[in-house]
């Protein structure tokens, strides 16, 4: 047998491997990666989500925290894993954005294939209810006689809560002074406190402190009205035209997984998607379902990191 005949001998037992695998996958435990904290939003989507997908399946689909760096840890352990569908990541809107404020190891967009965007949640514009402010005109015309008097309240430099107040100070034409936080609790509790104005706070953290009386919403940074929260308006149409900087969860895989495992992960978070108790778990956590496929998630993604470079480089902010 010669030389040519051997190459194409390997060739066609790698390409049976391959089918065989997608035709048999998955058979045996799906590891989901999480960059956070058992018990954070990120954490509860992925176990929310994991439980149904397990059952179309027909495998277990564990969930294993790797926090640190905010997200990094994550991000980085998925990148190196085998691409064979058996180590998926849940990825966010914070998660994403690490490469535009320091030298990581990844590419978001070249070490990863995203398989499907699964939900949002708003952020929360949110001030002392003891302020004379009822609603986001009130904020900017006080925010326009009293230039750099209103602070803003967020949950680190860099973080999505930090580029709300940029694009806010940038569309209005205003000047709010930024305090951040060391995260989204100490945040929304210093609002409540009264120790600052306002606020820019995932809704996860909102909802309890909103309830009670403690803080009140003003907009959210999503496209639409929050199903959970239908009163309280969207930025958007509050006036701040193009302020859309809505917090998101998706599922990826590491480059190189065949299309066939992608397929088969992405028909089971889709039907998963349309169950009504997914609706129900996940709007208790102060998220919406928001489905979208691949090639729309991958859209998305690109979209997102341009918007937040821009923020970025409004901000004045050095990277790292």
């Amino acid at each position: 047998m010669n030389r040519r005949t051997l190459w194409a001998c390997a060739a066609l037992l790698l390409a049976a491997t391959q089918h065989v695998s997608a035709e048999t996958y998955p058979s045996h435990p799906i590891q989901m990666i999480v960059g956070f904290s058992a018990g954070g939003s990120t954490d509860s989507v992925a176990r929310i989500i994991g439980r149904s997908m397990q059952d179309k399946l027909g495998q277990p689909v564990v969930v294993v925290n790797r926090p640190g760096a905010g997200g990094e840890i994550a991000l980085q352990y998925v990148a190196k894993a085998a691409p064979d569908g058996y180590t998926l990541l849940i990825v966010t809107g914070s998660s994403s954005t690490l490469g535009l404020t320091r030298k990581v190891s990844f590419d978001i967009e070249k070490d990863f294939v995203p398989i499907a965007q699964v939900a949002l949640s708003p952020q929360v514009l949110t001030v002392n209810p003891n302020m004379p402010l009822k609603n986001v005109g009130e904020l900017i015309d006080f925010a326009r006689k009293e230039p750099g008097k209103l602070n803003f309240g967020t949950s680190g430099i860099g973080t999505p809560s930090h580029l709300a107040g940029v694009m806010l100070n940038h569309i209005a034409k205003v000047e709010t002074t930024h305090v951040p936080y060391k995260g989204s609790s100490e945040n929304i509790l210093g609002v409540a406190a009264g120790n600052i104005e306002m606020s820019y706070t995932d809704a996860t953290s909102v909802l309890p402190l909103l309830q009670a009386g403690k803080v009140r919403a003003l907009g959210v940074t999503t496209a639409q009205r929050a199903t959970f929260m239908p009163d309280v308006p969207t930025l958007d149409e509050s006036g701040l035209k193009g302020l859309v900087l809505p917090l998101w969860f998706g599922i990826s895989a590491p480059t190189g997984t065949p299309k066939n495992v992608t397929d088969r992960l992405a028909a089971a978070i889709k039907e998963t998607m349309t169950e009504p108790g997914i609706k129900t778990a996940l709007n208790k956590l102060g998220i919406d379902p928001a489905y979208t496929p691949s090639d729309e998630f991958k859209a998305f993604i690109h979209n997102e990191l341009v918007k937040n470079a821009e923020l970025i480089k409004l901000s004045g902010m050095k990277t790292q």
